[in-house]
């Protein structure tokens, strides 16, 4: 008992000299349950570390960081700010609440990254940075007021009353949104803004709903879409939340199915607080995509046009080709000029003339810092020559496979993985299948054959792997499409079902946005969990590629 108190006493003095130097600084932010992009995140770092994005608007100076937890049995935490590791703490074995301190002299303008792991039972209660000179935050971003009357943040409120209810989406949800992109989702010369790029499709898609174009009508083809289209009527919103939208009304033909898609803007939020390994260009093409791909595929389900159509897949398509770049990225490099530049370019590209997703990013980038042009817009989206989602998904399965050849510890494992890759083979037109098959494979197992993955990486890739598996292929039996699920897919499922293996059995992201405003619309609509279990999904597609990034080189 005297231990517990005396660790209870020098606890209760580390806090008061930590809030007394809080008082003297010039400056205070925090992260914790109500503060903070990483708010949600940090409540889980027991399976996962924490990047905490920390936006400096000058030169801070006499910067300290204060990270409360509370741990247990030798649990351990330790510390890097900007990729240089500042430290490590240890809990007592009885437990207690301990202050990590950090002390940085001065932090220049921008976006730095403070990061955080542990070992061990801790539970992360808060961080708080204080300093002087330039102030810095990690909770708003200098633009969030302007922002909350945008086509995305205010459109935010709108959606909000797709079922009637007369109340305005979450204020501390938009402010995590505007942090996220305004640091992680945007590089340092704004060549990638992914503020711009989600404003640009969702007022793509508000504008559109007004004058769309005569060959493809808003509501041109609502049978084409879900069950959802053709069991309920359409919705009618008003637009008047807006500016300059008084008196203008849309109809949103899956009311459900749109609002769905907001889970898509949550991962880009979790995913920015992930400290994930890729390089600032990646990031922002990553939460660039994930922004795009929120209002691309609200565009479909709202619309039932042929335009909403493409901003649904191209988004999706730039988002797969951005993570698997990432994922291949480091096996490419350890390979060198020992792969010709065909077969670079096969495993880079899937046989198209794109080049890298992170140039994506910045052409939407440029395009939609323009004035809104819908035949432009609609042209320039239309001109990539981006491989379909389809394909990056055989690469990433393949490179599994091929990548821990011997290192199975599933009997079957490796057959359910062939079959899936000659099943999605299967799905292709003949010229992918040809190019899958006699270009792609032996370029990928070549450059391979240069790298090897970690032992201690093999359980985590094997993990996720699966998981991204099973979430994307329950995903497609839940979308209730009329096109039938192959049996192979449902084989799958089933055998993943035995080892246990579920969508829900390791989430990456921990949902806490209301996307429906109350109302139950996986009762009305199974798409609606595919938008959902597709989030899910797209993150432990990322996970895959941060452990090729860090561990293929053993």
């Amino acid at each position: 008992m005297r231990a517990v108190a005396l660790f209870s006493c020098v606890s209760a003095i580390e806090a008061f000299r930590s809030r007394h130097k809080a008082k003297e600084s010039g400056w205070t932010t925090i992260s914790d349950k109500t503060h903070g992009a990483c708010a949600e995140n940090m409540q889980h770092m027991k399976q996962d570390p924490v990047g905490f994005p920390l936006m400096c608007s000058g030169d801070a100076s006499n910067v300290k960081i204060l990270a409360t937890a509370s741990g247990s049995m030798n649990a351990k935490m330790w510390v890097k700010v900007d990729g240089e590791e500042m430290g490590e703490r240890a809990w007592p074995v009885f437990g207690g609440t301990r202050i990590m301190e950090t002390t940085v002299s001065s932090l220049s303008k921008g976006v730095h990254i403070v990061h955080y792991r542990s070992r061990g039972n801790i539970k992360f209660d808060k961080l708080e940075i204080v300093g002087g000179g330039s102030s810095c935050s990690l909770e708003v971003a200098p633009n969030f007021a302007r922002d909350l009357s945008s086509y995305t943040l205010n459109g935010f409120d709108v959606l909000n009353r797709l079922f009637g209810e007369n109340t305005s989406f979450d204020s501390f949800k938009k402010q995590q949104l505007s942090f996220a992109s305004d640091t992680m989702g945007t590089t340092d010369d704004g060549s990638i803004n992914s503020n711009t790029v989600a404003e640009g499709f969702w007022k793509w898609l508000y504008m559109y709903s007004q004058n769309s174009a005569p060959q493809d009508p808003w509501g041109k083809k609502p049978l084409d879409l879900w069950d959802e289209a053709k069991e309920y009527p359409p919705s009618n919103i008003s637009l008047g939340f807006m500016p300059r939208h008084a008196g203008e009304n849309m109809q949103v033909y899956e009311a459900c199915n749109t609002l769905s898609n907001l889970a898509f803007h949550e991962a880009a939020i979790w995913m920015s607080c992930k400290g994930w390994p890729f390089d600032r260009e990646e990031i922002a093409s990553l939460v660039s995509a994930f922004n795009g791909l929120a209002a691309g595929s609200s565009f479909l389900h709202a619309c039932a046009c042929d335009t909403g159509g493409r901003a649904d897949t191209f988004t999706m398509d730039w988002l797969m080709l951005q993570s698997y770049q990432s994922l291949v990225k480091q096996v490419v490099e350890n390979a060198g000029d020992r792969l010709s530049t065909t077969e670079r370019d096969a495993i880079l590209y899937f046989g198209h003339n794109i080049g890298a997703a992170t140039d994506v990013a910045k052409d939407m980038t440029r395009l939609m810092e323009g004035k809104y042009d819908h035949a432009y817009w609609n042209e320039t989206m239309r001109s990539f020559d981006i491989p379909a989602y389809e394909l990056p998904i055989a690469g990433v399965i393949s490179f599994v496979l091929w990548g821990l050849q011997g290192k199975f510890p599933v009997p079957g494992l490796a057959s359910l993985l062939e079959n899936i890759i000659n099943g999605l083979i299967s799905l292709f037109g003949v010229n992918d299948a040809d190019f899958i098959v006699n270009v792609y494979m032996p370029a990928m197992r070549k450059a391979l054959s240069f790298s090897n993955i970690c032992y201690e990486a093999v359980s985590p890739v094997l993990d996720h792997t699966l998981s991204f598996i099973v979430t994307f292929f329950e995903a497609l039996i839940f979308q209730g499409k009329v096109v039938p699920v192959p049996e192979w897919i449902r084989s799958a499922v089933r055998f993943l079902d035995q080892l246990g293996f579920t969508s829900d059995r390791r989430n990456v992201m921990h949902p806490t946005w209301d996307y429906y405003n109350g109302k139950n619309c996986r009762l009305r609509s199974d798409h609606a969990t595919w938008h959902e279990k597709a989030a899910q999904g797209l993150l432990h597609f990322l996970e895959v590629a941060e452990q090729y990034r860090i561990n293929a080189n053993c």
